[in-house]
C-alpha cells in the first residue's frame, strides 16, 4: 500500500467521530495498536476497566468467527460520578487485528429515562393527551386515557389512524380536523360533541396545535381533549335549580292573596326595581287569571320609596289589569310618599285610592256586594 493511501487512511481514522480502537491479538494477549482522538477523549480514563468488562473476550469472538459482535451496554466506573455507559462492538480486520468502536449510551439513555418520566406524567392526567405524525395522521405517542379510551395501550396505539378506531364519519371529521390544524399555525381551542352510539354524546374541549420542524414545516400535532359531559350536565342541573329558586323567590316577593271571592290582596315590600317591577307585573296578571278576580288590592305600604319608575309600573299594572276586567285598589300611601308623589308632578290618573288596607278591603266588600245585588235586579232588593 502506497504511503499516500496510508496516509488518507489514517487521516480518515483520525476523523472517526466514533471512539475507535484497533487492537493486535496475540496468543490471547490484546494489545493497543491505536486510537483515535473521539476514543482518547472518551475513554482515557477508563482504558483499565475496559478489560475486566469483557473486552478481551469479545474481541477474541470478533476474530473467531470474523464476523462483528456486540456487548449492548457495559458500565465503566471512572472519576465521574455517573458511570460511562457503552455500546461496544468489535469486528476482525484481518492479520490478527481487530478494531472496536465504543458508542456512548449516556445522553440515549437520559433521552430514554425523560420519555418514561413524561410518559408517566402524562398518564397521570384524566383528560386525553396525544401527539400524531401530521405526514399521515398516525398517532405517535398517547397517554393511558387516550388509549383506554379505545380499548389499547399507549404502545399499541401508536401507529394507529383514526379510521382504524373510530366510526367512518366521525374518523373523516377527526381527519379533516388534524389536516386543518397542520397547514395552520395557530392553536385551535373548541367544544365538539361526539357520537359513541349505546354510550350516548360526549361532549369535549378539544385543544389542537402544530409542531414544526427548523424549516416551518408542520411535523406532529398535539391534541389535548376533556371531557365535559358531567361537567354540562351539572351546570344544567345548576341552572335549572336556580331558575326554580328565582321564581320561587320572585313568587314569594310579590305574593297574591285571595281574600274573598272575587277580591285579592297583593301587598309590596322593600324597594321596587325594574325587574321586581316585571315580576309584579306578571304575578298580578296570573292571579287576576287564576283567581277570576274583579277587584285587586295592592298595597304598598312597606314599600320604601316611590319614585316616578315605581308609579310607572303601578300604573301600567292598573292598566293591564283593567284589560282583563279588574278593578285595582291602591292602599297604604303614606305623607311621606303623597308629597313625594305631588313633588315628582306625578298623576295616578283613575287608579282608585284608599287610606290603608282596612280601608281598601271594605270598599272591595262593598263594590262586590253592590255588584252581586245589581246582578240579582230590583225584584231582590
Amino acid at each position: 500500500m502506497s504511503g499516500l493511501c496510508v496516509d488518507v487512511l489514517r487521516g480518515l481514522f483520525e476523523q472517526l467521530p466514533t471512539a475507535t480502537h484497533i487492537y493486535r491479538l496475540d496468543k490471547g494477549q490484546l494489545e493497543l495498536v491505536a486510537q483515535n482522538p473521539a476514543a482518547l477523549a472518551l475513554l482515557e480514563a477508563a482504558l483499565p476497566a475496559l478489560q475486566a468488562a469483557g473486552l478481551p473476550e469479545l474481541c477474541a469472538s470478533a476474530s473467531r468467527s470474523q464476523a462483528r459482535v456486540e456487548l449492548e451496554r457495559i458500565e465503566l466506573a471512572g472519576d465521574d460520578p455517573d458511570p460511562l455507559v457503552l455500546r461496544v462492538e468489535a469486528f476482525p480486520l484481518g492479520d490478527g487485528h481487530v478494531g472496536v468502536q465504543f458508542h456512548d449510551l449516556r445522553e440515549l439513555e437520559l433521552l430514554r429515562e425523560r420519555c418514561r418520566a413524561y410518559q408517566a406524567a402524562i398518564d397521570l392526567v384524566p383528560d386525553i393527551i396525544f401527539v400524531k405524525r401530521s405526514q399521515d395522521q398516525a398517532y405517535f405517542v398517547a397517554n393511558m386515557t387516550s388509549a383506554t379510551n379505545v380499548g389499547l395501550t399507549p404502545v399499541t396505539l401508536a401507529g394507529k389512524r383514526n379510521a382504524d378506531l373510530f366510526p367512518p364519519e366521525i374518523a373523516a371529521r377527526f381527519d379533516e380536523d388534524d389536516a386543518s390544524i397542520a397547514d395552520g399555525h395557530a392553536i385551535a381551542c373548541f367544544e365538539d360533541t361526539v357520537d359513541l352510539g349505546p354510550k350516548g354524546v360526549n361532549i369535549v374541549q378539544v385543544t389542537k396545535m402544530p409542531i414544526h420542524d427548523e424549516h416551518g414545516r408542520p411535523r406532529y400535532i398535539v391534541g389535548w381533549v376533556r371531557d365535559l359531559t358531567e361537567q354540562k350536565r351539572a351546570e344544567k342541573a345548576l341552572a335549572e335549580t336556580e331558575a326554580t329558586m328565582h321564581k320561587t323567590i320572585r313568587a314569594l316577593s310579590t305574593p297574591v292573596l285571595p281574600i274573598r271571592d272575587g277580591v285579592l290582596v297583593v301587598p309590596l315590600v322593600g324597594q321596587m326595581t325594574n325587574e321586581r317591577g316585571e315580576s309584579f307585573m306578571d304575578a298580578l296578571l296570573e292571579g287576576i287569571q287564576r283567581h277570576r278576580a274583579a277587584i285587586v288590592i295592592i298595597d304598598i305600604t312597606g314599600v320604601n320609596m316611590v319614585d316616578s319608575a315605581v308609579a310607572s309600573q303601578l300604573i301600567a299594572a292598573t292598566q293591564a289589569a283593567g284589560l282583563l276586567g279588574t278593578q285595582c285598589v291602591l292602599v297604604g300611601i303614606g305623607p311621606s310618599i303623597a308629597q313625594t308623589l305631588i313633588h315628582l308632578g306625578i298623576d295616578l290618573g283613575t287608579m282608585n285610592t284608599q287610606r290603608d288596607l282596612a280601608a281598601g278591603v271594605a270598599y272591595a266588600l262593598a263594590q262586590r256586594r253592590a255588584a252581586r245585588e245589581q246582578a240579582r235586579g230590583p225584584s231582590a232588593r
